[in-house]
């Protein structure tokens, strides 16, 4: 009789045990799911900009530089000096 026993717990502890890997591949693939479906969505969403987040073209930060920088910020940010810029500027102007 004790040996049916400890057979029939065998049996039960070995169900659950394949119960438990199961349902924790389920649950894997769940948040593997839900892993992707996030994202997608940030995907999706992140190459929206309104106007409101834009600043006026005269605020933005090359109009700061260009207009109150200091010349070694302006070489800094452009690899070139000022001089150099309005060369390249006038050669430029007829494109635009």
């Amino acid at each position: 009789m004790a040996a049916e026993g400890v057979d029939a717990m065998l049996v039960m502890a070995s169900a659950f045990v394949e119960h438990e890997e199961a349902l924790h591949e389920v649950r894997r693939e769940v948040y593997d799911k839900l892993v992707e479906e996030a994202w997608r969505i940030a995907m999706r969403s992140r190459h929206y900009l309104t106007t409101q987040c834009l600043d006026t073209p005269s605020d933005s930060a090359w109009m700061m530089l260009y207009t109150h920088g200091s010349d070694i910020n302006f070489l800094n940010a452009t690899s070139l000096t000022r001089s150099a810029f309005h060369q390249l500027l006038r050669r430029f102007s007829r494109f635009y």
